[in-house]
């Protein structure tokens, strides 16, 4: 089977994809065997994490009626096997480019600023927390790609959960910045306006096409498609070019900080 011999040829073994997949190696065994059907988010996940191309992509995705070869796109919430994906994509990824347009990337949040989101939203609270949970692991792993988090100011300014809660969430940037390889930069107001690409995140790999994973509120994507990708990248590289140096924007972590800080009462 196609899947099948994606995955020796990426070096893994069934029970190695299985616990990679989120799925047992029974199940995968049998799927592989015909025996059971892949399912198509099991058929997604399996074609990221094995670095298919794009001629296999196409050919599975048309036998499975699952993704399109050109990326997966899934509505509402992420599945496990979608958020799998992307996480095995950054596995593989040299370095991340990640840009949010209201709110700090979820990679980087903390809990209590997480909880603040959720208030006025239709949102299972325990569910985002443990999904923060389960993305912030990744900081913790001893190989991880460079990161860098393109913030908005206003996306700074704004008290998300209120003065306290947000000073938090700076002071907490700051010791991300200072203690692992993570890169913040800030588009500051003076720039004025600019084109935005909407949620994303650039994962470029080496020797293999980059992927962009886009998202919002509704739905979430993969992108490898050089024909897709390639116009993401440049709006990125675009909003690099107007953000402030790292220096300047670990300043102005510190100063929005302090000012919500002040806000708060805990300094004078």
């Amino acid at each position: 089977m196609t899947l099948a011999r994606c995955r020796r040829d990426r070096g893994l073994t069934t029970r190695q994809a299985a616990s990679w997949l989120g799925m047992s190696a029974a199940s995968l065994n049998r799927s592989e065997n015909a025996r059971r059907r892949f399912e198509p988010v099991e058929v997604g996940a399996a074609l990221a994490a094995y670095r298919a191309t794009g001629a296999v992509r196409a050919q599975v995705s048309a036998l499975a009626d699952g993704p399109q070869a050109g990326g997966w796109w899934e509505t509402t919430n992420m599945s496990p096997s979608h958020e799998l994906a992307v996480r095995l994509v950054e596995r593989d990824a040299r370095s991340v480019v990640e840009f949010s347009t209201t709110e700090i990337p979820l990679v980087a949040q903390v809990p209590l600023y997480t909880r603040a989101l959720c208030w006025n939203r239709p949102v299972d609270t325990h569910a985002a927390l443990t999904r923060a949970a389960r993305r912030r692991e990744v900081l913790l792993e001893p190989t991880q790609p460079q990161r860098t988090l393109i913030l908005d100011e206003a996306v700074l300014r704004r008290p998300v959960g209120g003065p306290t809660a947000m000073a938090q969430q700076l002071r907490h940037l700051l010791a991300l910045v200072h203690g692992r390889p993570i890169t913040v930069r800030v588009i500051p107001f003076k720039e004025g306006g600019y084109r935005s690409p909407g949620n994303c995140a650039v994962y470029r790999i080496t020797d293999k096409p980059t992927v962009v994973h886009l998202w919002s509120g509704t739905a979430s994507g993969l992108l490898d498609d050089p024909s897709h990708t390639e116009d993401i990248e440049k709006s990125v590289d675009d909003l690099l070019s107007i953000a402030a140096t790292p220096a300047e924007s670990a300043g102005l972590l510190a100063r929005f900080a302090a000012d919500h800080e002040r806000t708060a009462g805990l300094y004078p």
